[in-house]
Protein backbone atom coordinates (compact mmCIF):
# COMPACT_ATOMS: atom_id res chain seq x y z
CA UNK A 1 0.00 0.00 0.00
CA UNK A 2 2.56 2.65 0.99
CA UNK A 3 4.54 1.06 -2.25
CA UNK A 4 1.61 2.22 -4.21
CA UNK A 5 0.87 5.70 -2.05
CA UNK A 6 4.76 6.43 -2.85
CA UNK A 7 4.00 5.65 -6.86
CA UNK A 8 0.87 7.70 -7.26
CA UNK A 9 2.44 10.71 -5.39
CA UNK A 10 5.66 10.31 -7.79
CA UNK A 11 3.37 10.28 -11.03
CA UNK A 12 1.68 13.57 -9.47
CA UNK A 13 5.09 15.34 -8.38
CA UNK A 14 6.25 14.64 -12.37
CA UNK A 15 2.69 15.74 -13.76
CA UNK A 16 2.77 19.50 -11.68
CA UNK A 17 6.72 19.95 -12.95
CA UNK A 18 6.07 19.31 -16.42
CA UNK A 19 2.69 21.58 -15.87
CA UNK A 20 4.54 24.21 -14.76
CA UNK A 21 7.28 24.16 -17.02
CA UNK A 22 4.74 24.32 -20.03
CA UNK A 23 3.11 27.03 -18.15
CA UNK A 24 6.43 28.94 -17.76
CA UNK A 25 7.38 28.58 -21.53
CA UNK A 26 4.02 29.51 -22.83
CA UNK A 27 4.19 32.81 -20.30
CA UNK A 28 7.81 33.23 -21.84
CA UNK A 29 6.43 34.02 -25.64
CA UNK A 30 5.04 37.05 -26.29
CA UNK A 31 3.50 38.63 -29.39
CA UNK A 32 5.75 41.55 -30.61
CA UNK A 33 3.08 42.57 -33.44
CA UNK A 34 0.28 40.15 -35.62
CA UNK A 35 3.56 38.87 -36.95
CA UNK A 36 5.64 37.52 -34.78
CA UNK A 37 6.23 36.21 -31.42
CA UNK A 38 9.20 36.12 -29.28
CA UNK A 39 10.92 35.36 -25.68
CA UNK A 40 14.19 36.79 -23.71
CA UNK A 41 16.64 34.65 -22.94
CA UNK A 42 18.61 34.55 -19.94
CA UNK A 43 21.68 36.61 -21.31
CA UNK A 44 18.72 39.66 -21.68
CA UNK A 45 18.35 39.05 -25.61
CA UNK A 46 15.86 37.84 -28.09
CA UNK A 47 14.45 35.23 -30.30
CA UNK A 48 11.92 35.10 -32.48
CA UNK A 49 9.72 31.75 -32.01
CA UNK A 50 7.17 31.86 -34.82
CA UNK A 51 5.28 33.91 -37.35
CA UNK A 52 1.81 33.67 -38.70
CA UNK A 53 0.69 31.70 -41.51
CA UNK A 54 -1.10 33.78 -43.18
CA UNK A 55 1.98 36.75 -43.87
CA UNK A 56 4.10 37.17 -47.04
CA UNK A 57 6.18 39.22 -45.97
CA UNK A 58 8.18 39.85 -42.46
CA UNK A 59 10.07 42.49 -41.15
CA UNK A 60 12.30 40.96 -37.74
CA UNK A 61 13.05 44.15 -35.57
CA UNK A 62 16.39 44.56 -34.41
CA UNK A 63 15.36 45.44 -30.91
CA UNK A 64 12.23 44.70 -28.64
CA UNK A 65 11.38 46.40 -26.02
CA UNK A 66 14.86 47.92 -25.70
CA UNK A 67 16.24 44.45 -26.13
CA UNK A 68 18.58 43.04 -29.13
CA UNK A 69 17.54 40.27 -31.45
CA UNK A 70 19.33 37.52 -31.89
CA UNK A 71 18.08 34.52 -32.41
CA UNK A 72 15.35 32.61 -35.01
CA UNK A 73 14.08 29.52 -33.09
CA UNK A 74 14.35 26.02 -34.95
CA UNK A 75 11.26 25.60 -37.36
CA UNK A 76 10.33 29.49 -36.63
CA UNK A 77 9.23 30.16 -40.08
CA UNK A 78 8.49 26.25 -41.20
CA UNK A 79 5.62 25.91 -43.44
CA UNK A 80 4.79 29.34 -43.80
CA UNK A 81 3.65 28.87 -47.79
CA UNK A 82 2.81 32.32 -47.99
CA UNK A 83 6.09 33.75 -46.93
CA UNK A 84 7.62 35.30 -49.91
CA UNK A 85 10.11 37.72 -48.45
CA UNK A 86 11.79 38.08 -44.81
CA UNK A 87 14.08 41.25 -43.81
CA UNK A 88 16.50 40.55 -40.95
CA UNK A 89 18.51 42.95 -38.69
CA UNK A 90 21.78 42.97 -38.97
CA UNK A 91 21.89 42.22 -35.13
CA UNK A 92 20.70 38.13 -35.95
CA UNK A 93 23.94 35.82 -35.20
CA UNK A 94 21.98 32.23 -35.19
CA UNK A 95 19.37 30.76 -37.40
CA UNK A 96 17.79 27.64 -35.80
CA UNK A 97 17.57 24.14 -37.25
CA UNK A 98 14.51 23.94 -39.71
CA UNK A 99 13.76 27.72 -39.11
CA UNK A 100 12.46 28.08 -43.49
CA UNK A 101 11.80 24.35 -44.32
CA UNK A 102 8.51 24.06 -46.65
CA UNK A 103 8.45 28.30 -47.39
CA UNK A 104 7.67 27.29 -50.45
CA UNK A 105 6.78 31.08 -52.07
CA UNK A 106 10.38 32.27 -50.46
CA UNK A 107 12.14 33.79 -53.61
CA UNK A 108 14.40 36.31 -51.92
CA UNK A 109 16.66 35.93 -48.85
CA UNK A 110 19.26 37.81 -47.62
CA UNK A 111 21.00 36.03 -44.97
CA UNK A 112 22.42 37.80 -41.81
CA UNK A 113 26.19 38.54 -41.65
CA UNK A 114 26.12 38.07 -38.02
CA UNK A 115 25.73 34.15 -38.68
CA UNK A 116 28.59 31.36 -39.10
CA UNK A 117 26.82 28.78 -39.10
CA UNK A 118 23.46 27.65 -41.86
CA UNK A 119 21.83 25.25 -40.16
CA UNK A 120 20.66 21.88 -40.56
CA UNK A 121 17.48 21.68 -43.38
CA UNK A 122 17.47 25.73 -42.89
CA UNK A 123 16.07 26.25 -46.59
CA UNK A 124 15.05 22.69 -47.49
CA UNK A 125 12.18 22.79 -49.84
CA UNK A 126 12.20 26.42 -50.69
CA UNK A 127 11.52 25.50 -54.19
CA UNK A 128 11.34 29.44 -55.02
CA UNK A 129 14.73 30.06 -53.95
CA UNK A 130 16.76 31.33 -57.22
CA UNK A 131 20.03 33.44 -55.65
CA UNK A 132 21.74 32.40 -52.54
CA UNK A 133 24.80 34.82 -50.93
CA UNK A 134 26.39 32.71 -48.42
CA UNK A 135 27.53 35.46 -45.76
CA UNK A 136 31.32 36.15 -44.97
CA UNK A 137 31.42 34.72 -41.64
CA UNK A 138 29.99 31.59 -42.62
CA UNK A 139 32.43 28.22 -42.42
CA UNK A 140 29.67 25.51 -42.50
CA UNK A 141 26.85 24.50 -44.67
CA UNK A 142 25.07 21.63 -42.84
CA UNK A 143 23.18 18.70 -43.96
CA UNK A 144 20.10 19.35 -46.20
CA UNK A 145 20.48 23.12 -45.38
CA UNK A 146 19.44 23.85 -49.10
CA UNK A 147 18.06 20.75 -49.75
CA UNK A 148 15.38 20.27 -52.57
CA UNK A 149 15.13 23.88 -53.69
CA UNK A 150 14.74 23.04 -56.89
CA UNK A 151 14.00 26.97 -58.06
CA UNK A 152 17.76 27.50 -57.07
CA UNK A 153 20.08 29.13 -60.26
CA UNK A 154 23.25 30.62 -58.74
CA UNK A 155 25.13 30.18 -55.33
CA UNK A 156 28.15 32.65 -54.36
CA UNK A 157 30.51 31.58 -51.63
CA UNK A 158 32.73 33.00 -49.61
CA UNK A 159 36.13 31.21 -49.31
CA UNK A 160 36.20 30.69 -45.46
CA UNK A 161 33.11 27.91 -46.01
CA UNK A 162 35.57 25.05 -45.34
CA UNK A 163 32.17 22.43 -44.34
CA UNK A 164 29.60 21.58 -46.34
CA UNK A 165 28.12 18.12 -46.65
CA UNK A 166 27.40 15.78 -49.36
CA UNK A 167 23.14 16.68 -48.86
CA UNK A 168 23.68 20.35 -48.14
CA UNK A 169 22.32 21.15 -51.75
CA UNK A 170 20.70 17.68 -52.29
CA UNK A 171 18.57 17.32 -55.41
CA UNK A 172 18.72 21.19 -56.68
CA UNK A 173 18.74 20.32 -60.84
CA UNK A 174 22.59 20.61 -61.19
CA UNK A 175 22.46 19.47 -64.54
CA UNK A 176 20.33 21.77 -65.30
CA UNK A 177 21.46 25.96 -65.13
CA UNK A 178 22.69 25.75 -61.24
CA UNK A 179 25.93 27.71 -60.98
CA UNK A 180 28.08 27.48 -58.08
CA UNK A 181 30.07 30.90 -57.71
CA UNK A 182 33.08 30.05 -55.81
CA UNK A 183 36.73 31.24 -54.85
CA UNK A 184 39.64 28.92 -56.87
CA UNK A 185 40.91 25.96 -54.91
CA UNK A 186 38.56 26.41 -51.58
CA UNK A 187 36.22 24.13 -50.38
CA UNK A 188 33.46 25.39 -52.65
CA UNK A 189 35.53 24.65 -55.18
CA UNK A 190 35.66 20.96 -54.68
CA UNK A 191 32.66 20.71 -53.71
CA UNK A 192 30.88 21.94 -56.93
CA UNK A 193 33.62 19.82 -59.01
CA UNK A 194 32.38 16.58 -57.17
CA UNK A 195 28.75 17.57 -57.49
CA UNK A 196 28.93 18.60 -61.31
CA UNK A 197 27.70 21.82 -61.13
CA UNK A 198 28.47 24.95 -63.44
CA UNK A 199 30.89 26.59 -61.86
CA UNK A 200 32.40 30.65 -62.02
CA UNK A 201 35.99 31.39 -60.55
CA UNK A 202 35.31 34.78 -58.73
CA UNK A 203 37.99 37.15 -58.29
CA UNK A 204 39.35 37.83 -54.51
CA UNK A 205 40.15 41.32 -52.97
CA UNK A 206 43.99 42.23 -53.43
CA UNK A 207 44.24 45.38 -51.65
CA UNK A 208 42.20 48.06 -50.39
CA UNK A 209 42.60 51.79 -49.84
CA UNK A 210 40.95 54.62 -47.63
CA UNK A 211 40.17 57.88 -48.17
CA UNK A 212 38.80 61.06 -46.40
CA UNK A 213 39.59 63.45 -44.00
CA UNK A 214 42.43 62.44 -41.61
CA UNK A 215 40.86 64.49 -38.50
CA UNK A 216 37.15 65.61 -37.61
CA UNK A 217 36.02 68.18 -34.95
CA UNK A 218 33.97 66.45 -32.45
CA UNK A 219 29.77 66.17 -32.83
CA UNK A 220 30.93 65.91 -36.12
CA UNK A 221 30.57 63.51 -38.87
CA UNK A 222 32.72 62.86 -41.97
CA UNK A 223 33.01 60.57 -44.53
CA UNK A 224 35.57 57.54 -45.48
CA UNK A 225 35.85 55.61 -48.51
CA UNK A 226 37.19 52.24 -49.31
CA UNK A 227 38.25 51.27 -53.05
CA UNK A 228 39.39 47.51 -53.79
CA UNK A 229 41.41 46.61 -56.08
CA UNK A 230 41.48 45.13 -58.89
CA UNK A 231 38.34 46.50 -60.17
CA UNK A 232 36.61 43.82 -60.85
CA UNK A 233 37.01 41.82 -57.58
CA UNK A 234 33.51 40.13 -56.47
CA UNK A 235 33.40 41.27 -53.23
CA UNK A 236 32.96 45.44 -53.47
CA UNK A 237 31.79 45.81 -49.95
CA UNK A 238 34.11 46.01 -47.38
CA UNK A 239 33.24 45.46 -43.20
CA UNK A 240 34.10 48.99 -41.25
CA UNK A 241 34.63 48.98 -37.70
CA UNK A 242 36.78 51.85 -35.14
CA UNK A 243 38.66 50.45 -32.54
CA UNK A 244 37.12 52.95 -29.88
CA UNK A 245 33.11 53.99 -30.23
CA UNK A 246 33.34 56.43 -27.79
CA UNK A 247 35.92 58.30 -30.09
CA UNK A 248 34.17 57.62 -32.85
CA UNK A 249 31.84 55.37 -34.72
CA UNK A 250 31.77 54.29 -38.37
CA UNK A 251 28.64 53.14 -40.16
CA UNK A 252 28.65 50.47 -42.68
CA UNK A 253 28.21 53.07 -45.70
CA UNK A 254 31.36 54.87 -44.24
CA UNK A 255 30.34 57.90 -42.48
CA UNK A 256 32.39 58.62 -38.90
CA UNK A 257 30.74 59.95 -36.13
CA UNK A 258 32.82 61.53 -33.98
CA UNK A 259 31.71 61.99 -30.13
CA UNK A 260 35.18 62.63 -27.83
CA UNK A 261 38.36 63.85 -28.83
CA UNK A 262 41.26 61.44 -29.26
CA UNK A 263 42.46 59.33 -32.28
CA UNK A 264 40.44 56.33 -33.16
CA UNK A 265 41.84 53.57 -36.13
CA UNK A 266 39.44 53.02 -38.22
CA UNK A 267 39.79 49.22 -40.05
CA UNK A 268 37.91 48.41 -43.83
CA UNK A 269 37.86 44.83 -44.18
CA UNK A 270 37.04 42.49 -47.23
CA UNK A 271 33.82 40.80 -47.81
CA UNK A 272 35.02 37.81 -49.38
CA UNK A 273 35.82 35.29 -46.47
CA UNK A 274 39.54 36.08 -46.92
CA UNK A 275 39.77 39.00 -44.27
CA UNK A 276 42.00 41.42 -45.84
CA UNK A 277 41.96 44.35 -43.80
CA UNK A 278 43.45 48.21 -44.24
CA UNK A 279 43.46 51.22 -41.37
CA UNK A 280 43.08 54.51 -41.28
CA UNK A 281 43.91 56.54 -38.28
CA UNK A 282 41.66 59.23 -37.51
CA UNK A 283 42.41 62.25 -35.50
CA UNK A 284 39.47 63.57 -33.03
CA UNK A 285 39.56 67.32 -32.23
CA UNK A 286 38.50 69.62 -29.67
CA UNK A 287 36.69 71.81 -32.83
CA UNK A 288 36.13 75.81 -32.73
CA UNK A 289 34.53 77.81 -30.14
CA UNK A 290 32.27 80.58 -31.68
CA UNK A 291 30.74 83.72 -30.10
CA UNK A 292 29.56 86.65 -30.86
CA UNK A 293 29.57 90.48 -29.92
CA UNK A 294 28.28 92.96 -31.62
CA UNK A 295 29.56 92.93 -35.47
CA UNK A 296 32.76 90.69 -34.63
CA UNK A 297 32.91 86.64 -34.54
CA UNK A 298 34.91 85.68 -31.96
CA UNK A 299 36.84 82.15 -32.34
CA UNK A 300 38.60 80.67 -29.34
CA UNK A 301 39.66 84.15 -28.46
CA UNK A 302 40.22 85.76 -31.72
CA UNK A 303 38.50 88.13 -33.76
CA UNK A 304 37.94 86.60 -37.50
Amino acid sequence: MKKKILYVGAILFIAIIVQLLFSSNAKAATRYNSEISYEENSDGTITVLATSKDVDSVTVPSQINGKTVTRIKSEGFKDCTKLEKITFPKTITEIGDSAFEGCTALSVIDIPEGISVIPEKCFMDCTSLKTVVIPYKVHTVEDYAFASCTGITDVYFNSKVDTLYASSFAWINMEDDSTFHVYKDTQPDFYARKKGTGIEILTPVESISISGRSSVSRDLSTKLTATVSPSNAFAQDVVWTSSDESIAEIWENGTVNAHREGKVTITAMSKDGYDLKETFVLNVTKGLNFGVSGKNVYREGGII
